[in-house]
């Protein structure tokens, strides 16, 4: 439902952050796209980036009638205090619209999902990680750890890629907030899905509500 408006670039096309789902499981009760940062920033459109921005969908499972929620983001894939910063906007504008939006309004678990383009040690990470209501996936998970999640390039042999035993490098990260039980947390390392795209793909297997 964004109109698009050349002055601040709201354009459909692009929206790079879409969210898919399975039709026949979840319902669709709600769901948004917007931007987190002026889509003009300098830092950004200097990348030749089209502008932060943040999908989200609230579902309902047509089996259990549980609602919980997605958002989806990218983070800007440059170096230095600045893009840092930059990010750390951007997570504090998805912790934000997660509570005065989506919970607010739906009172429900949310997972907040996303190549942040960012590692533990930074301050955009911490964003989520002091907040005291997010929780990182691969920490809380019952099993099924995975200790990394950085690129591995397109066109790598699926046997030559090993999983690092540290999760330093990760910048694939899934924050959970409300009720909801992560029950495995891993990285997709088929072939099919490593040829996919020039990351490991992280999943999660929850349980929302009782």
């Amino acid at each position: 439902g964004v109109t698009d408006d050349p002055d601040t670039m709201y354009y459909e096309t692009q929206n790079m952050t879409p969210i898919a789902f399975k039709t026949d499981k979840f319902e669709l009760v709600e769901s948004g796209w917007q931007r987190t940062v002026d889509p003009k920033d300098e830092l950004q459109n200097g990348y030749g980036y089209t502008g932060y921005s943040v999908t989200w969908a609230v579902l309902k499972d047509k089996t259990t009638g549980e609602i919980f929620a997605v958002t989806t983001t990218h983070g800007l894939a440059v170096s230095g205090d600045a893009a840092v910063a930059k990010r750390a906007e951007v997570v504090d504008n998805i912790v934000k619209l997660v509570k005065e939006t989506i919970v607010a309004k739906h009172s429900c678990p949310v997972l907040c999902v996303g190549d942040y383009n960012t590692t533990e040690k930074n301050d955009d990470y911490k964003v989520f990680a002091n907040d005291g209501a997010f929780s990182d996936a691969r920490y809380v998970a019952e099993r099924g750890y995975a200790a990394t999640g950085t690129t591995h390039g397109t066109n790598s042999d699926v046997g030559s890629l090993e999983v690092s035993g540290t999760a330093e490098n990760a910048i694939d990260h899934i924050f959970v907030t409300g009720d909801v039980d992560v029950i495995r947390h891993r990285l997709a390392t088929s072939t099919e899905a490593v040829h996919a795209t020039d990351h490991f793909m992280v999943y999660v297997d929850i349980a929302v509500g009782e």
